[in-house]
């Protein structure tokens, strides 16, 4: 299993545009043949912080995501937006462990 992890920090707080950019691209990248979760959420604390998870069942399946039409759209709206930092990241998740509590 693969975890993708965005973390993006606007200079400004985010738009009701991006933000409904994100919303779309969540909707179509959870239909997404191999897309096992992908969600955005705005930081409460911050709100120019952005945060995207995506869970994915394997590189194979994640790396056509990135040449999707929704994927080079919002590519192009942040491209638009003053980005202080954007970190993405990727794992390779091999099992999932009960919760320890």
């Amino acid at each position: 299993m693969i975890l993708v992890t965005v973390d993006v920090i606007l200079n400004d707080n985010i738009d009701p545009e991006l933000q409904a950019a994100l919303h779309y691209v969540d909707t179509k990248s959870a239909k997404e043949p191999g897309c096992l979760k992908h969600v955005t959420s705005v930081d409460v604390g911050d709100p120019r912080r952005i945060q995207i998870l995506g869970l994915w069942e394997s590189l194979q399946v994640l790396k056509p995501h990135f040449q999707t039409a929704h994927m080079v759209e919002i590519q192009k709206s942040l491209g638009k937006q003053r980005v202080h930092s954007l970190k993405s990241r990727v794992f390779d998740v091999e099992k999932e462990v009960l919760f320890p509590n």
